[in-house]
């Protein structure tokens, strides 16, 4: 089995992992130790990957559903032409308002894909565009906005330091906590404990517990 040096595109930490393959075929994922910013750390998500890709049903190609309710497999032609023709129908009868668009997270580390894609919205007139972003980092970037009056500035927690961390919304043992830029967050968040800084989570859900001493 042969190895190959990747990383998750599930987040902006974009952990190092290592890909053992054989043959072709994804085997596993691992960590990669040798990864200079994340070092040998990755969150369960970014680990399962390899799940999905041997998913039975995962779509590997386009459908189009029928008038049935059912799918049906087309080529790539068919794919993009309808689409278009039912955009084309919308825009003609509502104008381009009456069309939205939401972009996901993989998309951000496709470089081809993030460029055409503004490309295709501009085309269509298309001003209402939602992300990941819009969904789960809002918060960020108001705060940043509020505190720093610039939501593109977004500041690393300084855990080393910190008498009292504040996390909202966060669950560090489910992800690698995003916009901390700590390859062991949770790691980090021991030691934190352990020299007495307190460390506060306010979650809408009861999440699993950090660590003794860690709440």
């Amino acid at each position: 089995m042969g190895t190959v040096a990747t990383f998750c595109r599930i987040c902006e930490p974009s952990c190092g992992l290592v890909a053992h393959v054989e043959d072709g075929r994804l085997g596993k994922l691992t960590p990669d130790r040798e990864h200079p910013v994340t070092n040998g750390f990755a969150c369960h998500k970014g680990l399962a990957a390899v799940d999905l890709h041997h998913d039975p049903a995962r779509l590997d190609h386009p459908q189009l559903r029928a008038s049935d309710g059912s799918w049906r497999s087309v080529g790539w032609d068919e794919a993009m032409a309808e689409p278009a023709t039912r955009l084309r129908a919308v825009t003609a009868a509502h104008g381009s308002n009456a069309i939205a668009a939401y972009v996901g997270n993989p998309m951000a580390f496709n470089a081809l894909g993030s460029l055409h894609v503004g490309t295709l919205l501009r085309a269509l007139g298309v001003r209402r565009t939602f992300s990941s972003g819009t969904q789960d980092c809002a918060n960020k970037f108001v705060a940043s906005a509020a505190v720093f009056g610039s939501s593109h500035v977004h500041p690393i927690p300084d855990l080393a330091t910190t008498d009292l961390c504040l996390i909202i919304g966060e669950n560090p043992r489910a992800s690698q906590a995003s916009f901390y830029s700590a390859p062991n967050v949770l790691g980090e968040m021991r030691r934190a404990a352990g020299r007495g800084a307190r460390l506060v989570f306010v979650n809408p859900r009861r999440i699993e517990p950090p660590d003794r001493g860690v709440g």
